[in-house]
């Protein structure tokens, strides 16, 4: 393992020694003042922009001009505060205030100046700047630009953004691709039903942009489909600022939330921190109604389950950035999830032939309890030198993720005249796991006369090991049931490294890369004795174009290989137990699905995007079902199709029809068709997804949200999904230009439910679930402090695909 270890890191001390070298020899001897002017929308130069430097102590003027790239300069002769006005025709001005400069170079951010014809006929109706921008490799969603989104949630603009798509059960799709949530740059390290109720609980107000990255370049990992980068606030002046946020709904029972966001910045520290919690107690019901075929006798089997659980989430961060120099910045970031939940299930299962009385039925009742703990760390090193025109990030990462629970069991037989025909049946379980990953990741970028060139390596260990125990009560004794207890343990090895070329030729922009990653895995299943391994080296190149035409035109291009590696939990070959009629049993030879997509996409006037996207995917994976006849359960498990294609259309809006009514509208539609070699399925169907919102601006600080959401009827060849929508309103309360409140209700018609069919071999099989959807919602919230803003140090870790995978 040493001698692993240290041959993975002798590329970075390379790498860093190379890079410390170029460094050391470009020091710069006179002290500057510089950066770049760009315009809002098309991000392109603006040349020849005027610009005003003072120093506010002095008062003097330096007077300068942005050359034909955008870029100015100013040499200083005092050190001090400074000023900065800048002026284009045609465009508003633009004030940079408190600059602080002592014996280094300073580099400002890009200065981006509105347009003064897009301010007065839309931007500034509702918002500072458009509320979606779209760039070459993303569409950003500018949240604390927006006024109406005031006292929201994370969660609730997600379900605005373009090409979204959100499920009862927290999944989250970005143009029909599995996506994964980042947080400032760096994973969440949450899925599933976690990550719903973590957007759930954090407030707009700490909130910067949303970016969405539907086909992520090749610095990504290859399993990136598709990304969501939540940039969250942080200090601009020094001082300390904040915000707050409290808030108590109902549903059929009681819920709350709470969060605080504080940071504090002087000179060369920022602190920041966060802590927040969702407390809430929720409903489900699960109909899974079965018919089973032995010769020409046709049984049913309908399994209805009613649940209620009790989550508490508390999420915290805190870090401290550095800047050693001008330079230089290194920082620590410590992060956490920590979640308990209590279950109560009850379910009958009345089972008898077709058109016949009732011959038997099961009862089962189940009491439970889990945790999930989820601590992670980061260390960083960052090197921007303006002057030699290059950048150094290094990052090491370590993640934990630790699962902690347990479930007792009591299942009862009865006849058709409620005879008891089997004694109780008691069984429990004990089902710890955990996750370790460990990485390190090194990028580096410099522009030369041909473009920016990037360069990047990682490595990331892996290891999941899962110890599941069943026992059931015999002579009130607990004994272990060896055909349901399983320990498997999953080591996982990824080596990667990229490179690529981007370059802005005028209107046009161009980015070429291609990343190789090599992958080691070994399955070990201690309570079957069996060890599968796998290795092999895959390149995935990308490519993105994009020409702006116009501030009112862009047009985009991209093409992009990727992978997508299962889930940890779909590999193990044991059969797991989930209720009386139904396991799952992972598949030890399931293949990673390899991608190929191509993308066209037009936005206009930064007010309507489009977008076309087809996918070929190689060894794609779906869920499939197999029956045992003789104990009439149903075994649901993930296996290979020879292959799948899929066409997307995706058309947002995002427009102020009048002063006082902002549109937010998004319609999609996807078409999937798979070749499976053993099964004869359905011809597929498209699906339409519909999500319209509207928001309405009233004197005294009053708006008015109101949010449709529609999805049409749709097969993709084995499944055929039902119609299902929701309508949401929210009215919220200005208070002040610090706080505002804010009262929600959701699914206000309570018809959004999960309603499905498959029927295919001997299986014919029927699920509905419901959801404890429909709820009202009155939140808090408020600012204090210094309210001048800015996002977070955007750090790219090294551990965003593995995070995905865990499926919490």
């Amino acid at each position: 393992m040493k001698s692993k270890a240290i041959l993975i890191s002798i590329p970075f001390i390379l790498m860093l020694s190379v890079f410390s070298f170029t460094v050391n020899g470009q020091e710069n001897k006179s002290l500057k003042l510089s950066g770049t002017i760009l315009d809002s929308l098309s991000n392109l130069p603006l040349p020849s922009a005027g610009l005003i430097l003072k120093n506010q102590t002095s008062g003097t003027e330096q007077k300068g001009m942005a050359n034909t790239a955008g870029i100015y300069s100013f040499s200083l002769l005092d050190t001090g505060t400074y000023s900065l006005l800048v002026k284009y025709v045609g465009y508003k001005d633009y004030q940079y205030k408190n600059i602080r400069v002592f014996d280094k170079d300073v580099l400002l951010p890009s200065i981006k100046l509105s347009s003064e014809l897009n301010n007065l006929k839309s931007v500034n109706v509702i918002s500072r700047k458009p509320f979606i921008t779209q760039s070459l490799d993303r569409v950003t969603m500018n949240v604390s630009e927006s006024s109406l989104s005031a006292g929201t949630t994370a969660l609730e603009i997600l379900q605005q953004a373009p090409g979204v798509q959100l499920t009862q059960s927290g999944g989250i799709s970005l143009k029909s691709k599995a996506v994964s949530v980042y947080i400032d740059g760096r994973p969440s390290y949450l899925g599933g039903e976690e990550l719903k109720n973590w957007l759930s609980a954090q407030p707009s107000n700490a909130i910067d942009k949303i970016e969405l990255i539907s086909n992520p370049s090749a610095k990504y990992d290859a399993s990136s489909s598709a990304i969501i980068n939540i940039k969250t606030t942080k200090m601009l002046n020094y001082g300390t600022n904040g915000s707050f946020t409290v808030g108590a709904g109902v549903g059929k029972f009681g819920r709350g939330n709470s969060g605080l966001n504080l940071n504090y910045r002087k000179e060369k520290v920022n602190v920041y921190g966060s802590y927040n919690f969702m407390g809430l107690k929720q409903f489900s019901t699960l109909e899974n109604n079965r018919i089973l075929q032995n010769n020409n006798l046709y049984t049913y089997l309908n399994e209805n389950q009613y649940s209620e659980k009790r989550t508490d989430l508390h999420s915290v961060k805190a870090g401290v950035d550095y800047d050693i120099n001008q330079k230089t910045t290194v920082g620590v970031l410590l992060r956490g999830s920590f979640t308990s939940r209590t279950r109560n299930d009850d379910s009958n299962t009345p089972i008898g032939l077709i058109n016949k009385p009732v011959d038997s039925t099961i009862f089962t009742k189940v009491v439970g309890n889990s945790s999930w703990n989820s601590p992670s760390a980061n260390v960083f090193y960052k090197f921007n030198d303006a002057a030699s025109k290059q950048s150094l990030t290094i990052n090491g990462d370590y993640y934990r993720y630790g699962k902690s629970s347990s479930n007792d069991y009591t299942t009862n037989y009865f006849g058709s005249s409620n005879q008891e025909l089997r004694s109780d049946n008691e069984l429990r379980d004990n089902s710890p796991g955990h996750i370790t990953i460990k990485s390190v990741t090194a990028d580096y970028e410099k522009t030369i006369k041909l473009g920016k060139v990037s360069f990047g390596l990682k490595s990331a260990f892996t290891t999941t090991d899962n110890d599941v125990k069943w026992e059931n009560l015999k002579d009130n004794s607990w004994l272990v049931d060896p055909g349901k207890t399983n320990h498997f343990i999953y080591d996982e090895n990824v080596n990667a490294a990229y490179f690529g070329l981007s370059r802005q030729i005028k209107k046009v922009g161009i980015q070429l890369m291609v990343r190789g990653e090599q992958t080691n895995i070994t399955g070990n299943s201690i309570t079957m004795g069996s060890e599968f391994t796998k290795n092999y080296f895959q390149l995935f190149p990308s490519l993105a174009f994009q020409y702006s035409k116009s501030a009112k035109n862009q047009f985009s291009f991209a093409y992009r290989k990727s992978i997508e590696r299962p889930l940890y939990q779909y590999v193990n070959p044991f059969l797991l137990f989930q209720s009386t009629y139904n396991y799952f049993q992972g598949n030890p030879n399931l293949d990673p699905m390899t991608k190929h997509e191509l993308e066209l996409s037009w936005a206009y006037k930064q007010t309507v995007f489009t977008s076309l996207s087809y996918n070929y995917i190689k060894n794609f994976y779906g869920t499939f079902y197999k029956q045992d006849m003789a104990t009439k359960g149903i075994i649901s498990y993930f296996d290979n199709y020879k292959y799948g294609q899929s066409i997307n259309l995706n058309v947002a809006v995002s427009k102020a029809i009048r002063k006082w009514w902002g549109f937010n509208g998004n319609l999609s539609s996807s078409y999937f068709k798979g070749s499976y070699p053993s099964v004869q399925t359905e011809k597929s169907t498209p699906n339409i997804n519909l999500t319209v919102n509207n928001g309405f601006l009233f004197k005294k600080g009053w708006s008015v949200d109101l949010m449709g959401l529609f999805t049409s009827p749709y097969s993709d060849g084995f499944y055929h999904y039902n119609a299902n929508y929701l309508v949401n309103v929210g009215v919220t309360k200005v208070l002040n230009k610090n706080s505002s409140i804010k009262l929600t209700s959701s699914d206000i018609f309570k018809t959004y439910q999960t309603y499905y069919t498959t029927q295919y071999s001997n299986i014919n099989l029927q699920n509905i679930a419901r959801y404890d959807t429909r709820s009202i919602t009155l939140t808090y919230s408020q600012k204090f402090g210094n309210v001048r803003v800015k996002k977070q140090n955007d750090r790219k870790v090294g551990i965003e695909r593995e995070e995905k995978r865990i499926g919490q």
